[in-house]
């Protein structure tokens, strides 16, 4: 018959090594989008800005959406770099955390700290995907008025 504790040590080195395999995955998921974002935008962008020189040389109608696509755009890769700093932040805040829950083990009653860095971060890359969106629409528009057929 197994000892009952080897099977805890067991299941908790099992359960370890999970939480560190979907902690790597988060990371380069994170990773992913955040070169995803600046690539994004960074081309919008730049396709936008191409637009201005291939513009009718009569004029060029609701230059605003122009504009408004640089402008968006241009937040949208501010806050995915702002992202990346708060994303620090939010590494050090758990690492605080996650060392005091440890030093309280034996009192039995955790920290209950939130990690509002981490929240911060979830929020600034929700703003660039909208930011993104924005730019994109505001492109869209602009390209349909002045290339539409």
């Amino acid at each position: 018959m197994e000892d009952p504790a080897s099977c805890d040590v067991e299941k908790r080195k099992e359960y370890i090594e999970e939480r560190k395999s979907l902690i790597d995955a988060e990371r380069e998921a994170a990773r992913s989008f955040d070169k995803a974002m600046i690539t994004l935008s960074s081309g919008g962008l730049a396709l936008s800005i191409a637009f201005v020189g291939q513009a009718s040389p009569t004029g060029v109608e609701l230059g605003y959406f122009l504009f408004a696509s640089w402008i968006f755009f241009s937040l949208a890769l501010l806050t995915i770099t702002a992202s990346f700093l708060m994303s620090q932040s939010a590494l050090r805040a758990q690492r605080e955390i996650i060392d005091q829950e440890y030093s309280q083990k034996c009192s039995d009653n955790g920290s209950g700290r939130k990690n509002r860095y981490a929240t911060y971060t979830g929020c600034l890359n929700w703003l660039a995907i909208g930011f993104f969106a924005l730019g994109v629409l505001s492109l869209v528009t602009f390209t349909i008025r002045n290339f539409g057929t």
